[in-house]
This record gives C-alpha cells, sequence and structure tokens, in this order.
C-alpha cells in the first residue's frame, strides 16, 4: 500500500507538474494575476517553480503519513519540519540578500520540499517503519479504490479551504 500510494502521487503530480506547465498563463489568471502586468510576470516566475515541487509535496504527504499510521510520529514530524524551517531560512537569503524576488520564495520552499521529502524518504525502513519498496510494487484496483477513498475526505476538506481562502482573495484582487 505505501509503495503504490508513494508512486501514485509522484504520478499525479508529475501530471500536475505538465499540465500546469502547459496552462501556465491561464492558472495564473485563474489565481488572479491577471489584475497588471507585474503581478501576472511575479505569478508565473513563482508558479514556474513551484510546480516543480509539487511531486515532492505530493510524495512527502504520502510519507509524513504512512510514518505517523506506523506509530512513527516524531520521524514524520522531523521530515516535515526539517523542510518548513530550510525554507523559512532559505526565504530571506534568496529573497532579499540575492534579491530574486518572489522566483526566490519558490526556489526557497522548492529546496526545502525536496529536502524534507528527502529526509522522510530516509526515514522508512528504519526503526521497524515500512519501506517503499518498488519490487512489492503491483497495483490493482482494490488497493487503488482503499487509497482513493481513505484520501478523499481530506482531499475534499482542503480542496473547500482553498476556494473558499481563494475566492475572497479574488475578490479583492479584482476590485484592486
Amino acid at each position: 500500500m505505501a509503495s503504490i500510494g508513494f508512486t501514485l502521487a509522484i504520478a499525479v503530480g508529475a501530471v500536475i507538474f505538465i499540465l500546469g506547465t502547459i496552462f501556465l498563463r491561464p492558472l495564473a489568471v485563474l489565481l488572479g494575476a491577471g489584475i497588471s502586468k507585474e503581478l501576472m510576470k511575479a505569478t508565473i516566475s513563482y508558479l514556474r517553480i513551484t510546480l516543480i515541487s509539487v511531486p515532492f509535496l505530493l510524495a512527502a504527504n504520502v510519507l509524513y503519513n504512512v510514518l505517523r499510521l506506523q506509530g512513527s510520529a516524531r520521524d514524520s514530524m522531523i521530515g516535515m519540519l526539517a523542510g518548513m524551517l530550510l525554507n523559512i531560512i532559505l526565504d530571506p537569503v534568496f529573497i532579499l540578500g540575492l534579491h530574486m524576488g518572489v522566483a526566490g520564495a519558490a526556489l526557497a520552499s522548492l529546496i526545502g520540499q525536496i529536502c524534507g521529502f528527502l529526509l522522510l524518504l530516509q526515514r522508512t525502513g528504519r526503526g521497524g517503519n515500512v519501506s517503499v519498496n518498488f519490487g512489492r510494487y503491483k497495483p490493482d484496483l482494490v488497493h487503488v479504490k482503499e487509497i482513493i477513498a481513505g484520501g478523499a475526505p481530506n482531499f475534499c476538506r482542503q480542496g473547500i479551504t482553498s476556494i473558499s481562502g481563494g475566492s475572497g482573495s479574488l475578490r479583492w484582487g479584482t476590485r484592486l
């Protein structure tokens, strides 16, 4: 199950990356960047880098939950916090120190996501935790349905939160 979930997360992340890259400008407009040329330029710059992190983000979330389900909350927390802290440290370095602006913020997030992902991946298989084993990867409809059913409630909750939070921003953005 862990290997199937991990592989599906990377595959879905890759599809989101590819589609996001193809439809970069419409995605930026959807996010409210059509207000000005400067905002569009900054949003595209941010999205171009951020989309690279999607497969790592999704795979890290799978690993985080796999570790938590095994009772290794400490390992899962360390993996997620390490990436977040690295992002916090790198943000001012890239944005202010290297004068990279929003691209620097996106790059700091990307580096944090990749490092957090690698740390979580390293924590699987240690201390009795189940490792991601591609030799055991044999997707079947029963397991895929179970994974989707288990993740659907959280996906819907996150989607509703994103849409409700984003719709207020879009309304405000169009008035400016």
